[in-house]
């Protein structure tokens, strides 16, 4: 933590959230943040915001996708009309999991589909998180032109969807395909798609959403709140 010499002592149950939450707030005070916010994650069980208590609710809802099934199953829980997209994707582009160095084209990629750039910071991080295993990617190419990538954040027996930037249309169901046998293989039980769109979102996001419920599982519900720094 910020400021604080090794070794620390560990501590866990409420001790745990006690001791974070104050090392949150000190660190929001030194850099004058005016307010919080606390949310759970959707892949452990019986998550809690204890001590969250007179924040404003803006709970949401996360769709995940339980690895731990046969690949029979999950297939079987795909939209009928996407397990067309994703052979049709596969006939027309070269899908694979990319090993080795492709941050760069990943980002270039991403900043075509976009009109813009991401952080400098955010690109060397992810581009640090390839290399150090603790992110995967997975790529549609035509020859030896990208069209589509997808990127995916590990933690422990965890995946999260991050990052799809996209030249093409029809390129990304067999990406997330692929993607999820290949979490599948490595041992991932869990694989977050990411937040379902609201009443009052915009029509954007609930093509999103929609996409994301086409490769089955469930919406979990991601406590979080909101508080203001008094």
């Amino acid at each position: 933590m910020e400021g604080y010499p090794l070794p620390v002592t560990l501590v866990a149950g409420e001790e745990a959230r006690a001791t974070a939450e104050a090392e949150v707030r000190r660190l929001a005070e030194k850099h004058r943040i005016r307010s919080l916010s606390f949310r759970t994650c959707p892949l452990v069980e019986a998550p809690n915001v204890e001590g969250a208590h007179g924040g404003r609710d803006i709970s949401w809802s996360s769709r995940v996708l339980d690895l731990r099934q046969s690949e029979t199953a999950l297939h079987a829980g795909v939209r009928k009309s996407y397990r067309h997209l994703i052979n049709r994707g596969r006939r027309r582009w070269i899908i694979e999991e990319i090993q080795g160095p492709q941050g760069e084209a990943f980002h270039a990629l991403w900043t075509l589909a976009n009109g813009r750039r991401r952080a400098l910071a955010a690109e060397a991080l992810m581009t640090d998180w390839l290399k150090q295993g603790h992110a995967l990617l997975f790529g549609a190419r035509e020859g030896d032109e990208w069209q589509a990538f997808l990127y995916a954040i590990l933690y422990k027996q965890g995946a999260y969807f991050a990052s799809a930037p996209s030249l093409t249309r029809g390129a990304m169901h067999a990406l997330q395909w692929t993607a999820i046998l290949a979490l599948k293989a490595r041992g991932v039980t869990q694989y977050e798609l990411g937040w379902q769109a609201r009443p009052g979102d915009t029509e954007k996001d609930r093509a999103i959403s929609f996409f994301k419920t086409g490769f089955g599982g469930e919406d979990r519900i991601v406590q979080a709140v909101e508080r203001d720094i008094s």
